[in-house]
């Protein structure tokens, strides 16, 4: 009987599940399957036809889909022509597919005839050596139809070979077999035939397995991992192949921890050349723009060099074609030095973009004839497609496009030819800032050919002839700097050993039919090109550019890379092509944009070049008029010309004046006989125009020469009579004259009537800027300072005077002044130039003191200035000199020199208290005056920014070193050089960050200022790479990357093992990368620093290369991986942004996983909001009004989904002025009660909705069109300016009456989520937010304009600190120890809680009870704070006070501004202290809005009554609470006094999932007030969730304890519990630390238990807090019950980890109880029963209290990981006359139990049990009648020293007080005798 086999439902479900999991790896294909067509029916085998069986079993199988099969038999019978037969089985498409659309069909024959064929082209050979015959063994064809007709067959004998298509063997990533079947023509069906030869056997039969066949819908995105793989090769050494597993599926499974290898050992010797692939087949074919990541590892048991690499190669196929081929010395991997990588085996990332449709990618590796690399391999870890759109490339990151140097530009946007080009489509995507790389590589001995790089790019339109067009390139910066001085770059490259000609790029240009019109090369710098010029230069941020103007209409342009040399030696050379564009602008004023230079008549053989040439030419037309360039002629008088070219993209117009600001070398001095080497001459194409003298441009016939020799900069003016495009400066010598000086050219302008001079804006985004002149002295141009032109100044003169200073020795100053005092903190900056060489130290800071000190004859205290800060008095409230600190300074701040993004100077004031104007004094002094010339100082104006938008740009930079001595007498090239160049616009330049190679202790460090604050977890991404050295662990370990907050450091990123925030820095500077790190810092900070540490006797020797240090400005959050944004169209048009009734919105949410990680199930949800109706969507499940989807599946790391859903807009939306609407996304299967959804954001363009716009707040609004418009309101206010002190509320009130009001705050609507409450939507709001405000009214179907705004200021208060306790006990009588209080500014006056003032706090107090004093600051500004102290006196001659829990329990409501909310709001007054609402802020919106709940009383309560709020904080991944604030509540419902910070150390206790307490006297400046209510606030911090959670409110007073127990099973002695976790000093705290289950350490049950955790090893602790309703009495103990798992024996000595502290409330009572010490006074093992569990007891004390803290903590691992805490409990004394729990007594059954009484103020009751609730019959007060039923207990005595087992009776005493049960029952031990009297025996025993 065969036996039944059953599962359950479950698994039937899941058995299905698995067999129809499909073998695609990629998504957004659609499989189509084949069905079976037609099966050979015949009956074959057995012996004369018994026994026949169907030669096709289970044909029916092949249209499942799973891992069932059909079985195709063949045999050659059982004798020669008896019996033989073979099968066939036929599938049809359900569509006719394309010619070479692949399908493939899963298969499995017998034996391993597929292994074989699995290699391709090794075909027979490889089958033999496996001991397969192809031929007269088990054979099988494959035949491919349309229709009835057959269009080929192809078989196993002949390997599958067909001209009319490709067959292939391949694997999928479940090494499963399949035929890959791409026929050249269409088809829609496919035959499978199995036969056998004629060398098997007679009677054997041969099986073919065929599973199932599919094809691929091309529709699909081309995403994720290749579907199925082979191998193929050549000149391989079968034997080794044979026995070894390549492991191919493990290339394109799901684990990129295995690997498929291609092996070196199985290719032939060196004689032989051989090579070895892995191919990989995607599902359909990719379009041109999709990329390919590959993970592989090179290993070799010799020396990695070029050879091996150049034998690993990538190449990608469409269909029979090659497209794309690169190998890892040839470039594959632009920037990357993959020797340096590779080397120890380690894997690296390799994306390849072959810019070219492709559905194959071969891996392979290759031995070239002569080169021995035996013991190489390849190992393939994983390959990846991504489009581009539907899926991301993580490893691709889009930089932002930057402004062009054009007026208007029009650029290519198609490409035509192109070959070694990666990410060619970068050329021609619109954005400036993304590149193609050409590769070039003049080839390897033996391994490769040379190689070129081309690319062509075209316009849309043919361009005139003479019409110039500007290619971005970058490449090495040397020969760019070389080629932008043509000829004289040549010259000068080849001194410094720079051969040009090797790396070689060469442009074309091609008409519309092809043929080519223009054609020159850099071997050459471009020069003496044909038909037209082309020239390369830079922009004005310094971008290279090379500029083609051919002389004839164009099209398009081929732009080629190559390298030349003699010899074949691996080198490689990319070039970055960014993009091509012409200006089609017609702006006849745009100012110059490109510039170069060149020379004439210079040779090598004649002079030094190393002085020769134009330094910084790009500063000439740059945006900083205190730059320039530099142009000299060398250091030996020989004839020449060296010129600069500044080139307009406009004709000028006929009169234009040239205007040109120069300055001589003020080191040099200039005679008559030279001041005409200096010329101007113009150009209009490659015809000159006009020449001018330098003195031409001078007006009313001033003498030049006195002019130039003065030093100053001076502005020359051209008069051009003709058109002109471009300008020369040239500056010339004479053979055998002395040396022309060299001249500084600042700026160039064409200016005329049409094109007037234009002023130079503020670089402030809303400036602030000075407006008075206090005072000046020796300053020139003053009324330069208040122009609209950012570039003008006043100058300040100074003289050194006479021989010693004696004499006509003078200073200038000038002090500016603001119309208002600015507040502390604010910095200022006063734009300054002076002496370049004093500008480049001062900018180093401390660095540059030293330097102007020791080098180049420089020395800073000749020439300095002093700069004075005052306050609104006029006195001095901060000080510095450029000279050096002085004690005598005043130091309230700091005074920095720095420069913007131009260069331009500034001097940086940040004083920490107020201040209102700034005084710059300018000195010169000299021990020789005679030889002094007198100095100047320009200062252009001073401003401070008052934008507080985060998304501002870093402003300014400056550098430092310190650690230096002044014994230095040379720095070795330690310092930042370019400091500038970290935050310009130009993405390819970078500071250089060097600590030289002086090997001292020090550091260099480069700062990034930001003009607003940045909030704590706000990202700045930081790039940066090395360049020099030996990078290693030294280097990495010696990087410094720190957040500042003024001068204070508030947070460091820290290296392990070249690891910084998780990312493998030290790889990425290894191989060259760039390294793009993210820093959020865990607090706000207003200023970044990236340095490097020296150490005595080491010498890192690499430097940075700082490219950029930017705010990322987006919502940032450390947990969250899921990003949502959410696009909308209006009537299916994406353009329209407004809304109308009966109009239909589709929404489409966008999803994309953010993190590093796969995510599996998520959910989104999106409530519909009012005004609209849900319609449709798709996959969406609606419930009520919210719309749920649930993605099923993983979304891999940078992957997108959307989810779209369509409403309807109601037919009348009165009274709505827009529809905003966000969705919430959250990962599937959190905690109930704790999930945690992160809001979707607007689009960056709904039009094109590809990023989301994380500057915005959450939500995607649509503004209401209305049907008629009403007026603007006017908002009125209590406070006229707009001013409130911190922490008051302002009353903004619209002017008119009207049916409904929206305000808004900085443009975002302001709403709550609780119907409740009516903020934001009221005719009055109240505020105590800064921001500006806004509202609109609507009356009917009518709406108003937006209001104008009102902006709310904040004045700072007064902020006291109190250090030490707030509420605390005292004794009556004693002396009262103050905490300290201290304010940062203002006065402190006193009082008591009547508000009547004292003049200081009292020295004690003699009456019992509870009191609070007052104590408020108010300062300058008018503000006040006013914090209490409450003091509880007690009277130690009374019993304890019977203190009475008063809860919260009237009402709550909840409010929020901009977003948040609050869930389960009545569990905050439900009076049960185990439950707790959440308040939550959501993502913190760019670090505004909050969110708060109300919680009221039934009842006024009494001014002066401390409120306590039991609070809690969930765990939010930074270490601290972040924004809690608590008010009081009036009657009314309005706030009192201002929010008063949940602050000290309760921030600590909240940093994790913690819960405590916070008491606070709900007051204002008059003192406390009676209130009824709290008001809890949550702020918000940047990109972080919070959520605070909220338990209970109450306060206390004097009445009658609660005898039952707070919740059900809980001792009833006990009112609550708190725990949490903290760190120990050392910043640590852990998320997986804490207390778990607490309220079980309190329950009635003996085996339940808390557990207190902490992490292994971590310096963090975890505790717990038990309160007691009623306070000790000097004779009770503390037990506590507990179990180390750990450590199952303990003692004493292992207990080091337990800390007890008691406290009668805040205070604590007595010193902490260490379990190393010897204050717990027993240690004792519990009953038999209680396994490994311990009773601590901790001896009484003699002042009273109310809780305990238990702590577990440790610096090491000690004992373990956690503690289980049974039982927590106080136990009174029992004196029944001797020790019970100690101690037995004999007694008779009936007799008395006598007890003496403790204290009076406690009562006993004697109990049988511990659960009895009837006592025992009194014969007195203290005297108790025993029954004859007693409870017995074993326990263990001593009798004579030995122990002994005996059984003794027992009986339980519990204590009361105040009519309540105090502690726990005691129980007493009796040894129960049958008396004959009944009396008591009075004999005890000692009990073990």
């Amino acid at each position: 009987m065969k036996q039944k086999t059953t599962f359950p439902l479950w698994k039937r479900l899941l058995l299905l599940l698995v067999l129809f999991v499909p073998i695609v790896q990629s998504f957004g294909q659609d499989r189509v399957d084949a069905k079976l067509e037609d099966y050979d029916q015949t009956v074959a085998g057995g012996l004369l036809g018994i026994g026949a069986t169907p030669v096709v079993e289970n044909p029916g199988n092949v249209n499942q889909f799973n891992n069932n099969y059909a079985r195709l038999k063949a045999s050659p019978g059982l004798a020669v022509g008896l019996g033989a037969f073979t099968s066939y089985i036929e599938l049809e498409f359900p569509k006719k597919l394309k010619a070479n659309q692949t399908s493939y069909v899963r298969l499995q024959p017998d034996g391993k005839l597929l292994e074989g064929l699995l290699g391709g082209s090794l075909g027979e050979t490889l089958t033999t050596v496996l001991g397969i015959v192809l031929t007269g063994n088990q054979e099988f064809d494959l035949s491919v139809g349309l229709g009835s007709n057959t269009l080929f067959t192809t078989g196993s004998v002949s390997k599958f070979t067909s001209k009319d298509g490709v067959i292939n063997v391949v694997k999928d990533k479940d090494n499963y077999y399949y035929l890959a079947i791409t026929p050249n023509s269409e088809y829609d069906r496919i035959r499978l035939t199995n036969k056998t030869g004629g060398l098997l056997g007679l009677g054997v039969v041969k099986n073919l397995d065929v599973y199932h066949a599919f094809t691929y819908d091309e529709q699909g995105a081309d995403c994720g991992k290749p579907v199925v793989t082979s191998f193929d090769g050549g000149g391989l050494n079968l034997d080794v192949l044979a026995v070894t597993d390549p492991m191919l599926n493990q290339a394109i499974d799901n684990d990129i921890n295995t690997y498929s290898t291609l092996n070196k050992g199985s290719l032939l010797s060196v004689n032989v050349g051989g090579s070895m692939s892995q191919i990989f087949y995607f599902p359909t074919t990719s379009d041109e723009k999709s990329t390919v990541n590959i993970r592989l590892a090179v290993e070799s048991t010799g020396v990695l060099d070029l050879n091996l690499l150049g034998g690993v190669e990538v190449l990608a196929y469409n269909g029979k074609s090659q497209v794309y081929q690169k190998s890892l010395s040839g470039g594959l991997v632009s920037d990357l030095n993959l020797l340096n990588l590779i080397k120890n085996g380690q894997e690296v990332d390799i994306t390849v973009a072959p810019g070219k449709s492709f559905d194959r990618l071969e891996v392979r590796l290759k031995a070239p004839v002569g080169v021995d690399l035996a013991g190489s391999s390849v190992r393939i870890y994983d390959v990846e497609r991504f489009d581009g759109i539907t899926c991301k490339n993580r490893l691709i990151v889009t930089p932002e496009a930057t402004a062009q140097p054009f007026d208007v530009a029009s650029c290519a946007t198609q490409l035509g030819v192109f070959e070694n080009v990666d990410f060619p489509y970068n050329t021609v995507d619109g954005n400036n800032e993304t590149y193609a790389s050409l590769v070039a590589n003049n080839g390897s001995l033996l391994v490769s050919s040379p190689q070129e790089g081309r690319i062509q790019m075209k316009f849309d339109e043919a361009l005139p002839a003479n019409k110039t067009s500007y290619i971005r390139i970058d490449a090495d910066k040397d020969m760019l700097n070389a080629l932008l001085g043509g000829t004289l770059g040549d010259l000068i490259a080849n001194v410094g050993g720079l051969v040009l000609g090797n790396h070689i790029f060469t442009v074309e240009a091609f008409n519309t039919a092809g043929t080519s019109v223009l054609k020159s090369s850099s071997s050459n710098q471009f020069e003496g090109t044909t038909n037209g010029a082309v020239k390369l230069v830079q922009d004005n941020i310094g971008r290279f550019y090379i500029a083609v103007t051919p002389n004839q209409a164009y099209q398009s342009i081929v732009v080629s890379n190559s390298v030349s040399s003699l010899l074949p030696t691996g080198e490689i050379r990319t070039l970055k092509v960014y993009n091509m564009c012409t200006d089609i602008g017609t702006d006849l004023c745009y100012p110059a944009q490109f510039t170069s230079y060149s020379q004439q008549g210079i040779n090598l053989s004649l002079l030094d070049l190393g002085k020769a040439g134009v330094k910084d030419p790009y500063h000439a037309i740059s945006g900083n008029s205190s730059n320039y360039s530099e142009i000299s002629t060398g250091v030996v008088a020989i004839a020449g010309l060296i010129k600069q070219t500044v080139y307009f993209n406009q004709s000028s117009q006929v009169g234009d004046e040239l205007k040109m600001r120069l300055q001589l070398n003020p080191s040099s001095a200039l005679s008559v006989q030279l001041l005409g080497n200096y010329k101007v001459v113009t150009y209009l194409g490659n015809e000159q125009k006009e020449s001018f003298t330098l003195q031409q441009g001078l007006i009313n016939s001033l003498n030049l020469l006195d002019l130039f020799n003065s030093g100053g900069v001076q502005t020359l003016t051209f008069d051009t009579k003709q058109v002109f495009d471009r300008v020369e400066l040239q500056v010339g010598n004479l053979l055998n004259v002395e040396l022309t000086p060299s001249i500084r050219l600042y700026d160039v302008k064409r200016v005329s009537s049409t094109c007037p001079e234009k002023t130079t804006d503020s670089p402030f985004i809303k400036p602030v800027c000075a407006t008075t002149v206090l005072s000046a002295s020796n300053t020139d141009d003053i009324d330069n300072i208040f122009s609209d032109n950012f570039d003008a100044y006043a100058t300040i003169n100074s003289g050194a005077g006479l021989l010693l200073g004696l004499g006509d020795k003078f200073s200038g100053h000038i002090e500016l002044g603001y119309d208002k005092v600015v507040k502390a903190g604010t910095t200022s900056y006063i734009r300054f130039d002076m002496d370049q060489a004093i500008l480049d130290k001062l900018v180093g800071g401390s660095l540059g003191n030293v330097v102007s000190g020791l080098l180049n004859g420089l020395v800073l205290g000749n020439h300095y200035f002093s700069v004075e800060v005052k306050d609104a008095t006029g006195d001095v409230v901060l000080e510095g000199s450029s000279k050096g600190h002085e004690d005598t300074f005043i130091k309230n701040g700091d005074i920095r020199i720095v420069s913007d993004k131009y260069g331009r100077t500034y001097i940086a004031v940040k004083p920490t208290v107020d201040y209102k104007s700034v005084k710059i004094t300018d000195h010169t002094d000299s021990a020789l005056g005679l030889l002094a010339q007198p100095n100047t100082m320009n200062v252009y104006g001073m401003c401070y920014e008052a934008s507080t938008d985060i998304c501002v740009p870093a402003f300014a930079t400056s550098y430092e070193f310190n650690g230096l001595g002044l014994t230095v007498d040379d720095l070795s090239g330690a310092g930042v050089k370019d400091p500038e160049h970290a935050i310009d616009d130009n993405s390819t330049n970078y500071s250089e960050i060097s600590s030289g190679t002086l090997q001292i202790a020090g550091a260099v460090r480069q700062y990034i200022y930001f003009n607003s604050d940045a909030k704590a977890g706000e990202e700045t991404l930081i790039k940066f790479k090395t360049q020099g050295g030996q990078v290693n662990v030294d280097l990495v370990g010696a990087l410094e990357i720190k957040a500042y907050k003024g001068e204070k450091e508030v947070d460091a990123l820290s290296s392990t093992n070249g690891l910084i925030n998780g990312i493998n820095v030290l790889d990425l500077l290894t191989t060259g990368q760039m390294v793009e790190l993210p820093f959020k810092p865990k607090a706000a900070y207003d200023r970044i620093s990236i340095g490097m540490k020296t150490l005595v006797g080491i010498n890192v020797g690499a430097s940075i290369h700082l490219y950029d240090v930017v705010r990322t400005c987006r919502v940032v959050n450390p947990n969250q991986s899921l990003v949502s944004w959410k696009s909308y169209k209006v009537n299916n048009d994406a353009t329209i942004n407004t809304v109308k009734g009966g109009e239909v919105v589709d929404y489409t949410i966008h999803v994309r996983n953010e993190g590093t990680t796969p995510i599996a199930d998520f959910i989104v949800k999106d409530k519909m909001p009012k005004g609209v109706q849900y319609k449709s969507s798709v996959a969406g499940v609606i419930t009520g009004d919210e719309v749920v989807f649930t993605h099923k599946g993983s979304l891999a790391p940078g992957a997108t989904v959307t989810f779209t859903f369509t409403v309807d807009v109601d037919a009348d939306l009165s009274g709505i002025v827009e529809i905003k609407n966000i969705a919430y996304v959250g990962e599937a299967g959190q905690e109930a009660g704790k999930e945690i959804f992160y809001p979707s954001y607007p689009p960056v363009e709904n039009t094109n909705p590809t990023q989301p716009d994380g500057t915005k707040a959450p939500g995607t609004v649509i503004k209401v069109e209305s049907a008629c418009s009403l007026t603007k309101a006017v908002i009125t206010s209590t406070f006229t300016n707009g001013n409130i002190c911190e922490g008051t509320e302002a009353v903004l009130d619209a002017d008119v009456i009207a049916d409904t009001y929206q305000w808004y705050l900085d443009g975002v609507a302001i709403t709550t989520g609780d119907p409740d409450n009516k903020l934001g939507i009221e005719k009055t709001l109240k505020t105590s937010t800064p921001g500006n405000y806004t509202v609109i009214y609507t009356e009917g179907t009518c709406m108003s304009e937006v209001s104008d705004s009102f902006t709310v200021t904040t004045m700072a208060a007064p902020i006291i600190t109190i250090t030490g306790n707030t509420f605390f006990t005292v004794v009556k009588g004693e002396k009262i120890v103050w905490p300290i209080v201290s304010v940062n500014e203002g006065t402190l006056t006193y009082a008591d809680q009547n508000n009547t003032t004292i003049p200081n706090l009292p020295v004690s107090l003699d009456t019992a009870g509870q009191t609070s004093f007052i104590i408020t600051a108010t300062n300058a500004n008018g503000c006040t704070s006013s914090e209490v102290i409450t003091v509880t006196v007690l009277d130690n001659s009374d019993c304890p006070p019977a203190i009475q829990r008063v809860y919260a329990d009237g009402d709550t409501s909840w409010g929020s501004i901009i977003t948040g909310g609050v869930t389960a709001k009545e569990n905050a007054i439900d009076n049960n202290p185990t439950t707790h609402s959440r308040i939550v802020t959501g993502l913190g919106l760019l670090g505004i809005g909050t969110t708060w709940q109300n919680i009221n009383f039934d009842h006024v309560v009494p001014k002066g009554t401390p409120v306590t709020i039991k609070l809690g904080k969930e765990y939010s991944g930074l270490m601290l609470a972040g924004g809690l604030s608590v008010q009081g509540l009036d009657e009314k419902g309005n706030v009192i006094g201002s929010l008063k910070p949940v602050a000290g150390g309760l921030l600590d206790l909240l940093s994790a999932d913690n819960v405590n307490e916070f008491t606070f006297v709900p007051s204002n400046s008059k003192g406390p007030q009676d209130y009824k209510g709290v008001r809890i606030t949550q702020g918000s911090l940047l990109g972080v969730a919070q959520i605070a959670k909220v338990y209970s409110v109450f306060y206390t007073k004097l009445g009658s304890v609660s005898c039952q127990a707070v919740i059900p099973n809980i001792h009833k002695t006990v009112e609550d519990v708190y725990h949490g976790v903290g760190d120990i000093g050392l910043g640590v705290a852990s998320s997986v630390s804490g207390v778990y289950n607490p309220w079980r350490a309190v329950d009635n049950d003996p085996d339940s238990y808390a557990t207190i955790s902490r992490v292994l090893g971590v310096a963090n602790q975890a505790h717990m807090t038990v309160v007691f309703k009623q306070q000790t009495m000097p004779t009770d103990e503390l037990h506590i019950i507990t179990e180390i798992p750990g450590n199952p024996v303990l003692s004493l000595e292992l207990i080091k980890g337990y800390k007890v502290q008691r406290y009668l409330g805040n205070k604590k009572v007595g010193p902490e109880i260490e379990g190393s010490k010897t204050n717990f006074i027993d240690l004792k093992l519990l009953g038999i029963n209680y396994k490994n569990r311990y009773k601590f007891v901790v001896q009484a004390y003699n002042e009273p209290y109310d809780r305990v803290k238990i702590t577990y903590t440790t610096l090491v691992s000690v004992i373990g990981d956690f503690v289980n805490i049974y039982d927590v409990n106080i136990v009174p004394k029992v004196d029944p006359g001797y020790e019970p729990g100690k101690e037995s007594k004999d007694m008779c059954f009936g007799g008395v139990l006598q007890l003496s009484r403790i204290d009076a103020c406690s009562d006993y009751e004697v109990f049988k049990s511990e659960a009895d609730t009837t006592p025992l019959t009194k014969t007195g007060n203290m005297s108790f009648r025993l029954p004859n039923d007693l409870e017995t207990i074993d326990l263990e005595i001593e009798e004579n020293g030995v122990p002994k087992q005996v059984t003794y009776h027992v009986v339980y005493v519990q204590v009361y007080r105040n009519g309540c049960e105090a502690g726990a029952r005691v129980p007493v031990y009796l040894d129960m005798k049958n008396c004959s009297v009944k009396s008591n025996l009075n004999i005890t025993q000692k009990i073990k």
